[in-house]
Formats: C-alpha cells, sequence, structure tokens
C-alpha cells in the first residue's frame, strides 16, 4: 500500500497500519543512539589514556621526523593565513639553517630487525604451526588392552579378518585410528583455509605494527566469498564445462590498531570490555553496492542522501588522512537488547531462542544510521579480534615496542651526531680576526680569496711595525672523536634497551667469540627475546585463532561429518618451529646420529627437520611417490659385514683356481 492509499484511510487505521514501522524506526533510532554513545566513549577512553601521542611519537620515529626535520614531510609547502585579509604562508623550517637536522635512522633499524628476525622464526615457510589431537577418552584407553574376546561383550560372533576371535582391544584402538584420521582431515582444512587468505602474510602485517608502535590487531575469523573453478563432465555427451562456484570460507585479517577501539576499562584483554569498535571508510559507490544479510537498505540509501561528513570524529590515523567524498563507517561487535535487534534483522531474530534478552552482534553505524546488523558466524560470544603485544604494558590493553624501547638511545644518537656535525662545520674553516681598517684589499673587495693581496694602511696601523699583529687566523677544536664516542654509547644503549643485539643483525663487534661453540652460545642467548616474543604471539594470537577456525568447522554445514569431533588444538608445533629455528645448529647433529639403530631416530624425519630450519621445503628433495615405488622394488643393500665376508670368499675361490 503507497502513502496516496494510505490518505484515504481514516486516521486511526492508518496510525494501526503505520505503528510497526514507526516502532521499528524508533528503535533502530534508539540503537544508533546507544551505540554511538559506547563509541564515543571508546574514543574518549583511546585519547584520554595517552596511549595515541606515545603511537604518534613511534611512526614518527620509525620515519625520522622530530621538530627539526618535520617541515621535511610537509606534503603542501603553504599554509592558511592567520587573518581572513592575509595571503597565503609558505612553511618553512623553524630550525636555524645553519645548524645539522640530520636524523640517524636507529629506531628504523631495530625495528625492521625485530620484526624480521621474528617473522622468520615464527611463520613457518613449510609446515603447520598447529595440530589437532582427538581428546583421549578414559574408556578407549583402558580397553586398548582389553584382550577379552568382543564376543563375550556384544553377545554376537565377531571373527577378524584373519578368522580368528575379534578382542575389545581391536575395536577400541579401530576407534582411536578413526578419530585421529579425522583429526588430520579437519586439521588439513583449517590449514587450507590459512593458505588461501594467505595467512603468513597477515601476520607479517601484525608482528611489524607490535615491533613498530608494540600493538598488532588481527579480526577472524570473518566470512569472505571466495570464488573457484570446477571442471565438470556431462555423464552423456562428454563436454566438459568450466563453472566458476563461490562459497563462503573463513578468513583472518589486519586491522590497522589505529582503527581499533576497544570498550574503556578494560585493562589488559580487550574481551573484557564485552564490545570492541573499528573504523573504516567508504565511498558512496562502496556503500551504494552493499548487499546479503544483515544490510538494510533503506538506510543506505538515506545515508547516501545525507552525503559524507556528517558525522566526523578526530580519529587520529596518520595512515588515513580524511577525504571530504569518503563516510565514516564504525564496526561495532558487542551485545545489544534482543527488541532492537528484532527491529535490526528480523529474519535472524526468528531463529534465536526464547528468554534470550541480550545478543551478540554486529552492527554497523554510517552517520550515526544503523545500515547493518546481523549475528556473529561463531556461537561463542568471544570478540573476533586477537590483539598481539611486543612487550606487555602494565594495565592496558595496548603494548610497548621496540620504537618505543629505543626512544632515548634515538635522541642520544641525533643529539651527538647533529652536535659533531656543527662541530665539524666550524672546525672546516679558520677564523680570521683583523684589527678594523688596519688592512685594505687591493682589489677593494674584503672578501678572503686566494692569492689575494692586502695593503697596511700606516694611518690606521699606526705603531704596527708587523702586519701579523693586525691580521690572524684561528683554528676551531675539532671534536669529532668524543662526540663519536656519544653516538657509539646510543647505539649500545639502543641494544640495551631492545634486547636486540647487533650479532641477530648479522653483525659482529669486539666482543664476539672467535670460536664457533662461543659463537654459537652467544646467538642462542642473544635470542631470548625472539623465543619470549614468538611464545607471546602463539598464545595470544595463533592459539584462540585456531580454536575459533575449529568452531567454524564444527559449525559449517558443508564441512563433512567425518572431520567433526571432539579434538583438542596443540599449537606447539608453533614453539617447536621457534625452537628449531634458533636451534638449527644442532639439528645436523641429529642427522647424523639417526644413522645408528642404537638411537632409534628416524632419519627422514631428521632429515626434514634440517631443511625446514634452513626454511627449504622437503617436498622438493623428497622422492615421489613413483620414485618410493620403484626404489621398494630393488633388492635392499648388503650390510658391510656380509659384503666383506662374499668379497673374501670370492678372493679364497680365485686364489684356489
Amino acid at each position: 500500500m503507497n502513502s496516496a492509499d494510505l490518505q484515504d484511510l481514516p486516521d486511526e487505521v492508518r496510525e494501526e497500519i503505520q505503528r510497526p514501522q514507526v516502532e521499528r524506526a524508533d528503535r533502530l533510532n534508539g540503537l544508533a543512539t546507544h551505540i554511538a554513545k559506547l563509541r564515543d566513549e571508546a574514543v574518549a577512553a583511546r585519547k584520554e589514556s595517552g596511549i595515541e601521542a606515545t603511537w604518534h611519537d613511534n611512526e614518527e620515529a620509525y620515519l625520522g621526523i622530530d621538530d627539526l626535520t618535520r617541515s621535511d614531510f610537509m606534503a603542501a609547502k603553504w599554509a592558511k593565513p592567520m587573518t581572513m585579509e592575509g595571503g597565503l604562508i609558505k612553511k618553512t623550517n623553524p630550525a636555524d639553517s645553519t645548524k645539522a637536522t640530520a636524523f640517524v635512522m636507529v629506531t628504523a633499524r631495530y625495528v625492521d630487525a625485530g620484526t624480521a628476525k621474528v617473522c622468520e622464526t615464527a611463520l613457518p615457510v613449510d609446515g603447520k604451526p598447529f595440530t589437532l589431537k582427538a581428546t583421549p577418552v578414559p574408556e578407549l584407553s583402558s580397553a586398548s588392552e582389553d584382550s577379552t574376546p568382543a564376543e563375550q561383550i556384544t553377545g554376537q560372533p565377531m571373527p577378524g579378518p584373519d578368522g580368528q576371535p575379534v578382542a575389545v582391544k581391536d575395536l577400541a584402538k579401530h576407534q582411536i585410528e578413526k578419530a585421529e584420521k579425522a583429526a588430520e582431515k579437519a586439521c588439513a582444512r583449517i590449514y587450507d583455509w590459512m593458505v588461501e587468505y594467505k595467512h603468513p602474510a597477515e601476520m607479517r602485517k601484525v608482528i611489524f605494527d607490535g615491533a613498530r608502535i608494540g600493538t598488532g590487531v588481527i579480526h577472524g575469523p570473518i566470512p569472505e566469498p571466495r570464488k573457484a573453478r570446477v571442471l565438470r563432465r556431462d555423464a552423456q555427451s562428454g563436454a566438459v564445462a568450466l563453472e566458476i562456484v563461490q562459497k563462503i570460507k573463513p578468513a583472518a585479517r589486519w586491522v590497522d590498531p589505529w582503527n581499533f577501539y576497544p570498550a574503556p576499562g578494560c585493562g589488559e584483554d580487550i574481551h573484557r570490555g564485552g564490545h570492541a569498535f573499528e573504523y573504516d571508510r567508504m565511498l558512496a559507490a562502496e556503500l551504494a553496492g552493499l548487499s546479503g544479510p544483515g544490510w538494510i537498505k533503506p538506510a543506505i540509501m538515506e545515508v547516501l542522501k545525507e552525503g559524507p561528513n556528517k558525522v566526523n570524529l578526530e580519529q587520529g590515523n596518520p595512515h588515513e588522512p580524511q577525504h571530504k567524498k569518503q563516510f565514516d563507517v564504525w564496526h561495532f561487535t558487542g551485545k545489544i537488547a534482543r527488541a532492537a535487534f528484532e527491529a535490526a534483522n528480523g529474519d535472524q531474530a526468528e531463529e534465536l531462542p526464547e528468554g534470550v534478552d541480550e545478543v551478540q552482534a554486529v552492527v554497523t553505524l554510517v552517520n550515526d544510521r544503523v545500515v547493518r546488523a546481523i549475528r556473529p558466524v561463531l556461537e561463542s560470544d568471544n570478540l573476533p579480534y586477537r590483539v598481539f603485544n611486543w612487550r606487555r604494558r602494565a594495565g592496558h590493553w595496548a603494548g610497548v615496542g621496540v620504537a618505543e624501547q629505543v626512544k632515548t638511545p634515538q635522541k642520544i644518537v641525533n643529539a651527538a651526531t647533529r652536535a659533531m656535525l656543527n662541530n665539524a662545520g666550524m672546525s672546516a674553516g679558520s677564523q680570521i680576526v683583523s684589527i678594523m681598517g688596519a688592512l685594505i684589499p687591493a682589489d677593494g673587495n674584503q672578501k678572503i680569496t686566494p692569492d689575494k693581496l692586502w695593503w697596511l694602511d700606516p694611518a690606521s696601523a699606526a705603531g704596527i711595525d708587523d702586519v701579523r699583529k693586525a691580521f690572524a687566523a684561528f683554528e676551531w677544536p675539532n671534536k669529532t672523536p668524543q662526540l663519536m664516542s656519544i653516538v657509539e654509547y646510543g647505539f649500545k644503549l639502543a641494544e640495551e634497551h631492545s634486547s636486540i643485539p647487533l650479532i641477530t643483525q648479522g653483525q659482529s663487534g669486539d666482543t664476539t667469540p672467535d670460536t664457533f661453540g662461543g659463537q654459537q652460545l652467544q646467538d642462542n642467548n642473544a635470542n631470548q627475546l625472539l623465543r619470549d616474543v614468538g611464545f607471546g604471539l602463539n598464545d595470544t594470537v595463533t592459539t584462540p585463532l585456531v580454536d575459533d577456525f575449529y568452531e567454524w568447522l564444527l559449525l559449517d554445514p558443508d564441512v563433512p561429518d567425518d572431520e567433526k569431533g571432539d579434538y583438542q588444538v596443540d599449537t606447539s608445533g608453533a614453539l617447536a618451529i621457534i625452537e628449531k629455528a634458533l636451534q638449527d645448529q644442532f639439528i645436523p647433529q641429529l642427522v647424523a646420529a639417526s644413522k645408528d639403530p642404537a638411537y632409534d631416530l628416524h632419519p627422514g624425519r631428521c632429515m626434514e627437520a634440517l631443511l625446514r630450519s634452513k626454511r627449504l621445503s622437503p617436498e622438493q628433495f623428497q622422492l615421489t611417490e613413483a620414485e618410493k615405488e620403484a626404489k621398494a622394488k630393488q633388492p635392499p643393500p648388503k650390510a658391510p659385514a656380509v659384503e666383506a665376508a662374499e668379497i673374501r670368499a670370492q678372493a679364497q675361490v680365485q686364489v684356489a683356481q
């Protein structure tokens, strides 16, 4: 019924028809007001905590910006006038142009070195950083050693493949093997998901943010459509057709920490706050193209009519400058009232169980208007964000990064370097002292140039019998060695404060041992920071993220039932990778020892570990299945003792002949 038809109806009938729409609009407006209030509180709380000022200093230190070099990084060389009548003002360097402004990139060097080393050890080139293990069942564990015939338990004859009766332990072992195979399939599927969305690439961004500003954020699992090519063959005609199939699969994406706002008062754990905001920006074309479950098209059209910049907050992200044609988009994740969710997404609200007053939801605001509300994919109420801290900051969810650790050494090196350059400039020339008017240049120009003639004025230089008494040159003392020792002291402090010694950056110094064993010991001790950072990455990101992917696997209807079971996530593989990378000097010894049967070591696995510690893929060097079959058909090599005995026997036969 259109608006013209409504106007012809009585007022009470028209109000009764429009009442549901009015109530829904009121609930959506109330929801938008509530979420906008929470957003303003989160934005204000993060700013008031002082972490944004710390991040800003870290960002500038990494780029080489301070008060003396800031003008070099200005995008525009002209500024607005201070008054309405004034013209444009040219931005100039406030520092004295005769003073050195060099910025030594100490911060960038240590941030990049720490990031590269942690990525190298924590992100394997080949192999999964986790495994899934079937949850042990006490009954099966005890039954795996029970030799009682199964016929006595089931009451039915159960002959085995060899004709012998099947025992209880055989059935228990069969169930255990079945669960282990299902866990292997589930583990392979989760790893395939990670490969598809390029998990290592996303994690490198997270680790780099952690080293630079102290905090990295990743969002996942989130549903993403992926296209796959499927080749279909007609059974009757045999024709082959290529079909593009789109499936929804989970992914995890890096989030700029500047765009992440947890709930105020969450402390060191963002999940304690119960909700969080993620900031984004979109153009009008992007908003108009949004469709799918949860999106409210009428609200999006109203936002497009209003235009961008209706509601702007001082976001402070230096990586995303404001643009007048972009809309501010805020994604809220947390609990909202059931009635408000019903007004925003009635279809999903019908699936909610009775007696639930609050629901976990993802709500999107544009211009303080609700344009989407949807239930999260996972049934758990955990926030889909994981925060990685390079170093823990007591009482705050954001950590301490390498840039903040080397803040003082950076200032020391800059100050000493600039003082050294200023001193070098002054000591490079001479200070000329002369009695005013006593000397007259022959060419009439007072500028000092080579091979120039000067006259001594008898009138002005009365009583001076030697021209050296009227003119002298003095050398300014050069303090480069003393100032250079301060620069070296600053670099030494950078090592101490960041716990990233030069040896981990591929450089050696006076303290590097000359012996191979001593170098191994020093290298192992120098990587203690990497162990701690790697363990923290495993505890705060890898383990909970794989847990969430496992929950997705259980809820995904496209995953076969034989892959679903009661599993335990084991991320000790990530820790083992870190340890193997740090202790790779011991693995070659294991390869040599695996040849001795007394140690019960597997030579193939030892060599595989050696290749992975060198960041090589074992599949490139291992035999193919065909080569393995050909090798299996060959007779086994003779033992050295047997071969030697045969040679001696042949020699005796030849001697006898």
